[in-house]
């Protein structure tokens, strides 16, 4: 249901009943309730409607993230199979933590406090396909792990992470001493960790370096870097303990870089950026590229709208953004990539290939302006006497009333509907009757036009035009209308300028 009172379905509905319900408001405050119920059937001929499968999600259902970075966290869209057009997620289960849009993309509410958030909802295609989907985020704390030098020289940073993680090799150094491991003690008395070994990263702790005195000195190695097609310079780097490779500074026009190998065509040993190396022996590590994707712009114009929308710009495929322009008296219905709608379509949050640039414009569809009454509707509901169309002094006051809210409103068109014959339920069928019905509703909305007419003279509104119509081909004759619905749709109908 829209906010104007439009009843659409979402899609093909299987046989069933449906039933929605809500509330309405005018400008004056006044409010009410309403339900609407659709009946559906199976069909007794022709084609069925296409056969409906349960949609079954296909991306991951949950995620990690740190304290740290969950203000930061997104992911999606949800994804399913078996979909047939564009699917929609409804949130059933909220967290507050996340936020699933209707496009399935997830979000957090925010910065996170450590813990689990689940969100959980149901999903459905124009086809009438259903499905459930579910997320949950686990946020954990960052932990950090420092180094202390325990007696050598150099500096080594924090490491921070939320998962098990290699530590960071050793760089501190100490005259006439070799390094040996780490230790949660500076004794040694603790929990040993070998150069570049895996930590679980569940606990912050400080690692001391351990040390044996020596009067070797292990030979120093050099790793030398080759920008292998790129541009730039790096320093070469000396060691003779297990240490992190100086990350890359070469960059390529169009590429981004991958890692590290021994072979200038990859087919030697790989180093990822950062990795530890041994510096046993020296070598040349050749940087190993990849083209970079292209990337391609979605510009949106408001084709007749106002309002702005940056340009969004990809390398894959992506839901485009959603809707921000406005055009008063009109609602957004979709995407064309032409002005005049002749082009491709697009829904609003489609998803994109962005394989190529593009331009979309807004399409939009008039919304018929609300007339509202200048009272409301209950001070318009016939009372007159059984089988009359004189005017009761209880509707000539209403009349009088309305007339002086036509004036103080300056209102210029209104509508009174309701003016009806007495049919039963036995003669709605008799053809007398029926006409008889017809006419003392036209009477009857006659007697109000008239009335209406002298009020708003008094008054001295005197720039108006008021006719008393039926609803015209709505309830034509030929229609299959009742003779009671025929009669109440009687209405004055005033024009004021």
């Amino acid at each position: 249901m829209s906010t104007a009172g439009a009843v659409s379905t979402t899609g093909i509905l299987n046989a069933n009943t449906y039933t929605v319900s809500g509330t309405d408001a005018d400008a004056l405050g006044d409010t009410g309730s309403w339900t609407y119920t659709l009946t559906v059937t199976a069909p007794t001929g022709g084609s069925p409607p296409p056969p409906t499968t349960t949609l079954v999600q296909t991306s991951p259902a949950s995620g990690t993230t740190t304290t740290d970075n969950s203000g930061a966290f997104t992911a999606g869209p949800i994804t399913v199979s078996h979909a047939t057009g564009a699917v929609t997620f409804l949130t059933t289960s909220p967290s507050p933590g996340l936020s699933v849009s209707a496009q399935g993309n997830v979000t957090t509410t925010g910065p996170l406090a450590v813990g689990s958030y689940s969100a959980s909802g149901t999903d459905s295609d124009p086809n009438g396909d259903t499905g459930t989907w579910v997320f949950s985020l686990t946020v954990n704390s960052s932990i950090t792990v420092t180094f202390v030098a325990n007696g050598g020289q150099g500096s080594m940073a924090s490491e921070t992470k939320s998962l098990a993680t290699a530590l960071t090799p050793n760089v501190f150094t100490w005259s006439k001493h070799a390094f040996d491991d780490w230790n949660t003690a500076a004794n040694g008395s603790g929990t040993s960790y070998a150069n570049g070994a895996v930590y679980s990263f569940t606990a912050s702790t400080t690692l001391y370096a351990q040390w044996t005195t020596t009067t070797h000195v292990a030979v120093t190695h050099r790793v030398t870097f080759d920008a292998n097609g790129g541009a730039g310079s790096m320093p070469s780097e000396a060691k003779n303990v297990l240490a992190s490779l100086t990350a890359n500074r070469f960059t390529r026009k169009g590429f981004s870089f991958v890692d590290w190998n021994t072979a200038s065509n990859g087919s030697g040993t790989s180093y990822d950026n950062y990795s530890a190396y041994n510096f046993k022996k020296s070598t040349t590590l050749y940087a190993q590229w990849r083209r970079a994707a292209a990337t391609f712009d979605v510009r949106f114009h408001a084709n007749g709208g106002t309002g702005s929308m940056k340009t969004e710009t990809k390398k894959a495929a992506a839901p485009l953004t959603l809707n921000k322009f406005i055009r008063s008296g009109f609602k957004f219905i979709k995407w064309s990539t032409t002005g005049n709608g002749s082009g491709s379509d697009y829904a609003n949050g489609q998803s994109y290939s962005f394989k190529a640039s593009i331009s979309l414009y807004a399409q939009w569809s008039a919304v018929a302006p609300v007339v509202h009454p200048a009272v409301h509707a209950v001070v318009a509901l016939s009372p007159f006497g059984v089988k009359s169309s004189a005017l009761t002094t209880t509707l000539e006051s209403q009349v009088s009333a309305l007339a002086s809210e036509i004036k103080i409103n300056h209102d210029t068109k209104i509508a009174l509907v309701g003016y009806s014959g007495d049919l039963t339920t036995a003669n709605q069928s008799n053809e007398a009757a029926w006409a008889a019905s017809l006419k003392l509703s036209q009477q009857r909305a006659n007697a109000v036009k008239e009335d209406l007419t002298l009020q708003l003279a008094l008054l001295g509104v005197t720039r108006f035009s008021i006719t008393a119509v039926g609803s015209g081909a709505a309830i034509s004759p030929s229609s299959n209308a009742t003779a009671s619905d025929q009669a109440r749709n009687r209405k004055v109908v005033a024009t004021i300028t």
